[in-house]
C-alpha cells in the first residue's frame, strides 16, 4: 500500500488547517479550516482550492474552531459528498460557528455593496459570500458523530479513534491505523492541563508518525491559580472605584472559562456580588451547548 501525507493550509502559516492522508486511492482529510487574513488574500485562498474536494472520501474534524472547520460548506459546494466525522460536541459547536460565519459573510457583502454604490470612485471589490446559512444546514447533514475511544473506519483499511485533546469542548486528537500496521497521530490543537470545565489532554498510544500543531510551542503559560488571583484583584479594584470591567474574550471556551472563574470567586466570597453581562448571542448559544455535553466535563466541574 502506497501512503502519502500532504497539507493545503496551516503548513508554514497559521489558520486554514487542511491535512491529507492518501492510502492508495483513498483520501482522508483532517480538518477543513478557513484561512484568515486580509480580505482579498483570504477570499482567494478560501475560494480557489488547490485540490479536488470530490476526491476526498471523508473528513475527520479535530475540533470546531473556525480555522479548523470553517471551510466545510465550501467543500460540499465543490463536490465533496462524504461523511464528516467528529465528536457530538464538536458538531454542535461547529454548527454555531459556521452559521455565524455565513451571517458575517452576508453582512460584509452587503456593507461593501453599499459602500461601492455610495463611493464609486473608490472602485471597491465586492466579494460574494463563499457560503450561506442554507449551505451550512446542508453541511450538518454530512456529520457522523463518534464518541472518544470508539474505533471506526472512515475509509477501507484505515481505522480511526478520537482521544480528548483538552482544547475546547469536544476537541480531539486523531489516531489512525492504516492497513493494521502503520500508526499516525494528529494532535489538532492541544489544550493545557488543569483548565476549568473540560478534561485534561489524554495521551495517545505509541505511533510511527505524529503530526503536531506548534503555534504556541515556544510559549510558557501562566498558571491557572495565578490567573484567578489577578482576576480577583482587578474585579475588587474596579468595584472599589465604582467602575466597570470590559473583557474582550473568545466566544467559545474563553468566555465560559471566565464565567466559571467569576462564579468560583463569588461563592468563595473573594469578590463582591456583581452583575455580569455577556454581549454576544454567539457566546450565549455556545454556553448552552456546554450544558448539553457534561460528558466532556472534568471531575472538578461536577
Amino acid at each position: 500500500m502506497e501512503i502519502s501525507f500532504y497539507s493545503f493550509g496551516a503548513c508554514k502559516e497559521v489558520t486554514g488547517s487542511k491535512h491529507f492522508i492518501q492510502a492508495d486511492n483513498n483520501i482522508l482529510q483532517i480538518d477543513s479550516g478557513m484561512f484568515q487574513g486580509r480580505r482579498k488574500q483570504a477570499y482567494q485562498k478560501n475560494k480557489e482550492l488547490k485540490f479536488s474536494p470530490a476526491e476526498v472520501q471523508a473528513i475527520l474534524l479535530t475540533h470546531a474552531h473556525f480555522d479548523h472547520s470553517g471551510a466545510l460548506p465550501i467543500m460540499l459546494n465543490n463536490g465533496f459528498t462524504g461523511d464528516i466525522y467528529s465528536t457530538s460536541a464538536t458538531r454542535d459547536i461547529a454548527n454555531i460557528i459556521l452559521m455565524d460565519s455565513a451571517y458575517i459573510q452576508k453582512k460584509d457583502h452587503d456593507y461593501l455593496k453599499e459602500k461601492k454604490s455610495k463611493y464609486p470612485e473608490r472602485q471597491l471589490t465586492i466579494y460574494e459570500p463563499l457560503y450561506t446559512t442554507r449551505d451550512v444546514i446542508k453541511s450538518m447533514q454530512n456529520f457522523v458523530t463518534v464518541d472518544y475511544h470508539k474505533k471506526f473506519f472512515p475509509s477501507p483499511n484505515i481505522q480511526a479513534e478520537f482521544f480528548d485533546a483538552g482544547h475546547i469542548l469536544g476537541s480531539s486528537m486523531i489516531y489512525l491505523t492504516i492497513n493494521n500496521e502503520l500508526n499516525i497521530g494528529f494532535s489538532g490543537d492541544l489544550g493545557r492541563r488543569n483548565l476549568p470545565i473540560i478534561k485534561d489532554p489524554e495521551i495517545m498510544p505509541g505511533m510511527d508518525y505524529l503530526v503536531l500543531e506548534a503555534t504556541y510551542g515556544d510559549r510558557l503559560h501562566q498558571s491557572i491559580g495565578m490567573g484567578q488571583t489577578e482576576l480577583a484583584e482587578i474585579i475588587n479594584r474596579a468595584y472599589k472605584r465604582k467602575g466597570k470591567i470590559i473583557i474582550p474574550a473568545f466566544t467559545i471556551e474563553r468566555t465560559q472559562e471566565l464565567i466559571y472563574f467569576i462564579h468560583l470567586l463569588s461563592i468563595k466570597e473573594k469578590i463582591p456580588d456583581i452583575p455580569i453581562y455577556i454581549d454576544s448571542p454567539m457566546a450565549v448559544n455556545a454556553t448552552s451547548v456546554f450544558t448539553m455535553h457534561p460528558e466532556c466535563f472534568d471531575r472538578q466541574t461536577f
